[in-house]
Formats: structure tokens, sequence, C-alpha cells
């Protein structure tokens, strides 16, 4: 009966661990939204999603995130989105994207992107797209700024 209550024991801790290890790798997720509206009843979504921090190597540290430009009309039907994600490195004194990129997604086709890239300028990612369709277009500019602690905005 011991060796029974120990082996469940011994198993109680190693999966306490493991369980433990998994939840450490789960990065934390901060998101924020704003909302503009149209004219004509259309509105757009920005949404913004930041992940927790990792450590890299020389005591600097690495934060990603994106931003979404979601176009909708006015009955809430989303009709395309563009998003511009980038990756950080800091260490308290300086910032610097690593990498930055852009992408869409059309759901109505009537529109089209005529365009889209990202530029990066010290600590900012920028992102530009150009919307269109046969009665009307739509620029987007994105950008996403670290500071040297790592906060995103």
């Amino acid at each position: 009966m011991k060796k029974i209550i120990s082996i469940l024991l011994s198993l109680a801790a190693l999966l306490s661990v493991s369980l433990t290890a998994v939840a450490a790798d789960i990065p934390q997720v901060t998101v924020n939204r704003e909302v503009i509206t149209f004219d004509n009843g259309d509105y757009a979504t920005i949404e913004t999603i930041i992940d927790d921090i990792s450590v890299m190597s020389n005591e600097r540290a690495s934060r990603s995130s994106s931003k979404t430009y979601t176009y909708r009309n006015s009955a809430g039907s989303t009709l395309w989105s563009f998003t511009l994600k980038a990756s950080f490195s800091y260490n308290g004194s300086s910032s610097s994207v690593t990498r930055a990129s852009t992408s869409y997604s059309i759901s109505d086709y009537v529109w089209s992107c005529d365009d889209h890239y990202a530029t990066e300028s010290g600590n900012t990612a920028y992102g530009y797209g150009s919307f269109s369709s046969s009665i009307q277009s739509k620029d987007v500019e994105l950008s996403l700024t670290c500071d040297k602690n790592g906060n995103i905005r």
C-alpha cells in the first residue's frame, strides 16, 4: 500500500511540474480596440494585439505585436482587413524593430487591394495599404512603436 501511495505522489508531483512548465510557455496577450465611423454608415475597427515578453540573449528582450484594421459596411459585414505585424527588441536603454510585415484579407470581392507594404524606422514599424472598389477607395496607415522598456503603442 505504501508503494502505491508513493507512486501516486510521485506521479502527481511530476504532473504538476509538467503543467507548470506548459503554463509558463503560454504567452499572455493584451488587446486594445478602437472604432472609426464614416459618414456613409460604414465603420472600421482597429485591434492591437500585444504578445508577452520573451527574453533573448545579451539581456535583451523581445516583444511582438499586430494591428489589424477591419473595414465593415453599415450592416456590420466585414469587407476587408489589413494587418501590420512587428517584432521588437529592447533592453531598457534602447529599442528597435527586428521584423515588420503586412497582410490583407478580402471578404467582399467587390473590393481589391491595390498595394500594401511595411517599412521600419528605428523603434517604429509602419504599414501601408490601399484598397478600392468600383465606388470608393480607402488608404490605411498603421504604426506600432516600442519604447526602451518594451511598451508597445
